[in-house]
């Protein structure tokens, strides 16, 4: 959208309510404000493989790491040409900071977090918590993660693994979907208390691809608990019976993203 062809920032933030009486009476009465960001990204946004905000300093850094580089990549500089390049297992993960206060990119490290999609900061088990990533897909676990410093570039951290594994990716219905967007999403409620959030299909859907699967398809939801062992190991605990839910419509385009308020 007007020349966001590789990706930009928008910011959404809470303001004062209009003081002009005539922007109030014709409706203008939300307090929320839509804004771009003046930053050029420094990869392109389809590189894009995880997303975590620094609890610190009331979330002003952020954490992205990215597969591949770009045009104004700080490690390629004046050799990348802004296209996503060729992923695979020997492509090389790194990682970006940016600093909501100075708007200012920065290249912090040569490695990628161990996530796919959004991160969550778990207060209780201090860690960054989401979908694990092997080779750039989802492989069905979840993994904490340290925190890492939003002003020095460590060795990369250390991680855990669920000993639980949610779901199949190598199913037929994620081979499906994953080409076109990714089937699962995790959303953070507090409390240590997460829920992975699924596109599935029905017993009776067909094994082909389809560009219109009507009410085949249900969205499931899944809640659960993370908690760390007597010996360090990270484990779900207090399920909850799985919900499923039936939706009418359905493309190959469609994506599912769960937050929670």
């Amino acid at each position: 959208m007007e020349g966001c062809y590789e990706g930009c920032m928008h910011r959404l933030e809470d303001v004062p309510p209009p003081t002009d009486r005539e922007a109030y009476s014709w409706g203008n009465r939300d307090h929320w404000s839509w804004s771009s960001i003046p930053s050029t990204l420094p990869f392109n946004v389809y590189q894009m493989l995880s997303i975590a905000v620094h609890p610190e300093g009331g979330g002003r850094t952020l954490f992205v790491s990215v597969e591949g580089g770009g045009a104004s990549d700080p490690w390629t500089e004046g050799k990348g040409d802004g296209y996503l390049d060729v992923f695979g297992e020997d492509t090389p993960s790194r990682t970006y900071s940016y600093d909501i206060e100075s708007g200012k990119w920065t290249g912090y490290c040569e490695w990628g977090l161990p996530f796919f999609g959004q991160v969550h900061y778990d207060k209780e088990l201090d860690a960054w918590v989401g979908l694990h990533k092997a080779h750039g897909y989802l492989d069905g676990y979840i993994s904490s993660c340290d925190i890492i410093s939003p002003t020095e570039s460590p060795a990369q951290p250390a991680w855990k693994f669920c000993t639980e594994r949610l779901f199949d990716p190598h199913t037929e219905a994620m081979r499906l979907y994953r080409d076109t967007h990714v089937p699962a999403s995790l959303a953070y409620m507090g409390d240590s208390t997460y829920c992975l959030v699924e596109v599935v299909p029905q017993e009776r859907f067909k094994r082909r691809r389809s560009p219109s699967t009507g009410s085949k398809c249900m969205i499931r939801l899944s809640m659960f608990q993370l908690k760390y062992g007597k010996n360090g190991e990270l484990r779900t605990t207090a399920h909850r019976p799985n919900r499923s839910y039936l939706f009418p419509k359905y493309n190959e385009g469609f994506q599912v993203q769960a937050f929670w308020m």
